[in-house]
């Protein structure tokens, strides 16, 4: 074996002659020699080392991301030094640069090592799971699309899908509330809400109470109204006026400021809602229950049902 004769073999390493320039740790379980700067990419904390070296492409470099420029042998962690007298680079890894005096406290590598493998086993996680997530999809044709269907039932398994597998009784809910949603957007599809001051009326087909966000506060009503328009039909979600006793299934006209959502234009909600008292029928006659004539709008409607009055 040759006898080194360069400044930074171990036996004349001068401490004092280097600069610290940055401290880095690589990802833990190995590279290879076909792999070493891509392992290194993926490492924790090397940006510096990237961003010094591009800066000096024409300045020597003793050692490799994995290899130790002094000693020669592989590193998990370690540093690049800066020799003053020549300005060449040189890697260090943690072992020598302790042997040697060149750095004395390692705990901010300590800590970039564990990142590194955390951050490694998130990446491997995640894969894991979008490669679990493709095969169940492969296997079960159509839930893809099911599970985009717009229903807060589906909506919610879709998001618990992210991270676990669906039993089949959850895949045949899904496909059967998607199913649902589309034959009734072919019965009554959807239109745009409008925009605006508007008065609405509509059938109540959500109604939950809301704890008031402050102590000793009052509740209220949150209702979601169907409006039904030649056109088709919009939502509209906000506070039910405390004047309204209506329940869910009950119609209501309202006065409010109405703002549709920013991704669904049938979707809509209300503020500052007035409740519009719908007028009061017109009279019938007792009898038939028909309409009342223009010149008699009291007891019964006509002779005949005055005759059966009596």
């Amino acid at each position: 074996m040759a006898t080194r004769t360069d400044l930074h073999r171990p036996s004349q390493l001068v401490p004092s002659d280097y600069q610290i320039i940055t401290t880095f740790a690589l990802p833990r379980g190995g590279g290879s020699a076909d792999n070493d700067d891509e392992w290194f990419d993926e490492g924790y904390g090397n940006e510096e080392v990237e961003a010094e070296l591009a800066a000096h492409p024409d300045v020597p470099v003793w050692g490799e991301c994995s290899h130790c420029g002094s000693c020669g042998a592989r590193f998990g962690s370690g540093a690049l030094f800066r020799h003053r007298p020549s300005g060449d680079y040189l890697f260090v890894g943690h072992d020598c640069a302790d042997a040697m005096f060149l750095i004395a406290d390692w705990s901010g590598v300590e800590v970039a090592a564990k990142r590194s493998a955390d951050n490694r086993k998130l990446a491997v996680q995640r894969r894991l799971n979008a490669e679990r997530k493709a095969a169940f999809l492969l296997a079960h044709v159509g839930l893809a699309e099911a599970l985009t269907a717009d229903h807060r039932i589906v909506r919610d398994i879709a998001e618990k899908f992210k991270q676990w597998d669906l039993s089949e009784a959850q895949v045949a809910l899904v496909f059967k509330l998607a199913e649902q949603v589309a034959t009734q957007r072919a019965e009554e599809p959807y239109t745009a809400a409008p925009t605006g001051r508007v008065t609405f009326t509509g059938r109540i087909v959500s109604l939950k109470y809301q704890e008031a966000y402050c102590y000793g506060g009052a509740g209220s009503y949150k209702a979601t109204i169907k409006v039904v328009t030649p056109s088709g039909i919009w939502l509209a979600w906000g506070t039910l006026p405390a004047a309204s006793s209506a329940e869910k299934g009950d119609e209501v006209t309202l006065m409010a400021t109405v703002t549709p959502s920013e991704d669904k234009e049938y979707f809509a909600f209300y503020k500052r809602p007035k409740l519009v008292m719908p007028p009061p029928p017109p009279p019938r006659c007792p009898v038939c229950g028909g309409s009342y004539p223009a010149d008699n709008m009291t007891g019964p409607c006509s002779a005949e049902c005055n005759e059966a009055w009596k």
